[in-house]
């Protein structure tokens, strides 16, 4: 058995975050749009249930090769991201099934919070100094775990400031003497690239157009 889920790895990890996503909407769904919270209860858990599996699937990999691989680190930032940035888009996806089906049945789900952040979240410059915040916090945890790697695993005899200015690290695949640090440094970079555009896109290019319609009625 233990052969066989290494041999369908990747297959059985998509499965596992396709079950977590659809059970966390149906959780949603069922406790709102039939107020069955009890049954409710059995999606979350279904959720917890697959996230553990894609953790015990990490496990069986490293069992298997004997070192930190690609598969395991991909695991561990899914699974980070569901306890961490995952907790606030749940937290907006219940917002927004609540909004709808509340307005389906004709009635008012929405807490006084949730109607509160909702109109926050309509300000683009209560959004760009979100996004800026949270960027900054990023940013401020790349630097000290990179200068970790750096006191520990540093490539060359070289200041951080070097290290960092010397933009070859950023592309380069081989940076660091511990190939499980590459791997992190690899993925990460990705990561930490994408939420730079991201969270800078709020600040560069705001929405104004819900603040125009606004003014306009």
């Amino acid at each position: 058995m233990k052969e066989l889920i290494i041999a369908y790895q990747w297959e059985l990890f998509i499965f596992a975050e396709i079950v977590s996503w659809l059970s966390l909407v149906l959780f949603l769904v069922i406790r709102y749009a039939f107020q069955r919270f009890s049954i409710s209860i059995l999606f979350l858990m279904l959720f917890l249930g697959a996230t553990v599996f894609e953790l015990v699937l990490a496990i069986f990999d490293y069992q298997e090769t004997g070192e930190i691989a690609t598969f395991q680190m991909i695991i561990f930032i899914f699974v980070l991201y569901a306890f961490t940035f995952g907790i606030g888009d749940f937290r907006k996806m219940d917002r927004y099934l609540k909004d709808k089906i509340g307005k389906y049945r004709g009635q008012n789900l929405l807490t006084e919070k949730d109607e509160r952040i909702i109109k926050q979240n309509k300000d683009p410059d209560y959004l760009a100094q979100k996004y800026r915040r949270t960027w900054l916090v990023h940013a401020i945890l790349f630097v000290i775990v990179h200068l970790l790697f750096w006191i520990f695993y540093r490539p060359l005899e070289a200041s951080f400031l070097s290290f960092f200015t010397d933009l070859s690290w950023v592309t380069d695949s081989e940076v660091f003497r511990e190939p499980f640090v590459n791997q992190i440094n690899a993925v990460w970079k990705i990561v930490f690239i994408i939420d730079t555009i991201w969270s800078w896109s709020y600040t560069l290019f705001p929405d104004k157009s819900g603040q125009s319609k606004k003014k306009g009625e």
